[in-house]
């Protein structure tokens, strides 16, 4: 039996890609899409209908932030929307569809990389707690959950990845398995594609510079660009891309380095104990704690964990500089931070110092208490709670109530979370800013977190309240359905806010304008 055949076996590997199943699986389809979520699902259908990712699909036109007149969907790679569009063509439209192939991606990515860091490393237990990090992690289980680009582009880095350490060991065809890979990965998501080919450039010419190499891994590149470079000149996906400016490069690197330590591994909490650790071995001569640190600094200085370390390093140095900032763009080197906190804990585990896990280990698993002691909680519980439990959010309430409602003719004037109502419902949607033009379709709903500051003291307004028969549903009128972020995620109904209201224009009130 062949190593690769015997670590697929691995029945560690085995039991926790069947504990994930049942973690990513579960209650899958019960939140209703939320708006990011609900505008992929439409791209999707509009492959099953033209052919390709459209932004107007002849009733309505999904409100982006650029590429809002081409007939094309030209913010985004596409590869996402096709293979979602193929889960819809053969298990039909659902909210369950719809997240499902991003799950099964996300349940890939763990398999991959345990394989990933068997690739790097030959210690068996550093795979395995990877992978245990990983399915104990909530916000990874989220971001796998999720409707979006996130779990592709983790799969695809992952494979990229592997490709690429079978290249440098120069494996039978790696050199086209990398190719093949890295293209692909970039009609996944090309801004991800930029950070993870220049850890490999780096990483090559700090440990590679062989002739024949460099100009093979040139090829390759030359290859990928002669793809990209057509889509980048079409595409608006760089149009809101990098923003300038020292304070902007400093908030994005404080969000980066607070929200690492607070969902992936606690850097600070690691850093507390090993600097701690170097002070009572210099103090005391303590020959545990010295083994500590020799295995650690062993374990980082090796090849393989340097090649993890410039994959994060670029990726971070990349996200710096985008306009934009969130957590769900570290979703693509995920896998690197867990395999490195592995590392760690194998080092520490090696040691004669591995009592410590005992305790270490357990609040990793079931608690924040080391990422966040300010705000210690069980994200697990919490998360167990969201996926055995009926979640209720405005979306849902919205939806529901049109479709018992309205006419199949009704135009409703809604401005963001907008793309649920237009794939559930298949309704017309203004999805204008409420008064930037004053229109009186059949349904008005005016979101709290969306209206603008003026519109509740606005004579059009006042209009709407006259004519309109004001209608509150009991769904909670918060800002977003919900999101796969942790700081903004909600693991069960929000009881505590207003709820919906909706506006249905009442019948003598015809024909208005």
């Amino acid at each position: 039996m062949s190593k690769n055949t015997k670590d697929c076996l691995d029945p560690w590997l085995l039991s926790l890609l069947i504990l994930a199943g049942v973690l990513l699986f579960k209650n899958l389809g019960n939140a209703y899409l939320w708006e990011d979520e609900a505008i992929t699902a439409l791209l999707a259908r509009s492959v099953l209908h033209f052919g390709y990712p459209a932004g107007f699909d002849g009733v309505n036109r999904i409100n982006a932030l650029v590429g809002a007149d081409s007939p094309y969907w030209i913010n985004e790679p596409w590869l996402p929307f096709y293979i979602l569009a193929f889960f819809f063509r053969f298990f039909g439209e659902s909210t369950f569809t719809a997240r499902l192939p991003f799950a099964l991606f996300g349940l890939g990515s763990i398999w991959l990389t345990y394989i990933f860091a068997r690739k790097l490393y030959s210690d068996k237990w550093i795979a395995r707690l990877a992978v245990l990090l990983l399915v104990f992690s909530v916000p990874f289980l989220l971001l796998m959950r999720t409707c979006r680009y996130y779990s592709f582009t983790l799969f695809f880095s992952l494979v990229s990845m592997i490709a690429f350490v079978k290249f440098v060991r120069k494996d039978r065809f790696a050199p086209i398995s990398l190719t093949v890979a890295l293209i692909v990965l970039y009609f996944t998501n090309n801004g991800l594609w930029i950070p993870l080919v220049m850890a490999q450039i780096i990483y090559l010419l700090s440990f590679y510079r062989t002739r024949k190499m460099l100009f093979q891994y040139t090829l390759i590149l030359f290859f990928n660009l002669m793809l990209a470079i057509p889509w980048y000149l079409i595409a608006d996906t760089f149009s809101v891309g990098a923003k300038s400016g020292w304070d902007h490069h400093q908030d994005n690197l404080e969000l980066y380095a607070r929200s690492i330590n607070k969902y992936i591994i606690p850097w600070v909490f690691w850093t507390c104990f090993f600097v701690i650790g170097y002070i009572y071995c210099r103090i005391k001569k303590n020959r545990a704690v010295a083994d500590l640190l020799k295995r650690t600094k062993e374990a980082f200085g090796s090849r393989s964990s340097m090649l993890l370390l410039f994959w994060i390093l670029a990726t971070l140095v990349f996200l710096i500089f985008v306009e934009q900032r969130f957590f769900r763009y570290l979703s693509s080197v995920y896998a690197a931070f867990v395999i490195l906190h592995a590392v760690i804990i194998r080092s520490l585990a090696q040691s004669k110092l591995k009592r410590s896990l005992a305790v270490i280990l357990p609040l990793l698993l079931l608690t924040n208490i080391l990422h966040s002691p300010h705000l210690s909680s069980s994200p697990l519980a919490k998360y167990l709670y969201e996926i055995t439990h009926d979640y209720d959010g405005p979306n849902e309430g919205i939806v529901r109530y049109l479709k018992k409602h309205a006419k199949k003719t009704d135009v409703v004037k809604l401005r963001y979370e907008d793309a649920p109502v237009m794939f559930y419902t298949g309704l017309k949607v203004d999805n204008r800013w409420y008064i930037e033009e004053e229109t009186y379709p059949e349904w008005i709903i005016p979101r709290r977190p969306w209206a603008e500051e003026g519109f509740w003291t606005s004579e059009y307004y006042a209009k709407i309240q006259k004519r309109y028969e004001r209608i509150e549903i009991p769904y909670p009128d918060i800002q977003w359905e919900n999101r796969e972020d942790l700081g903004e995620h909600h693991f069960r109904t929000v009881q505590d806010a207003p709820k919906v209201l909706l506006f249905r224009r009442k019948e003598d009130q015809g024909g208005l304008s």
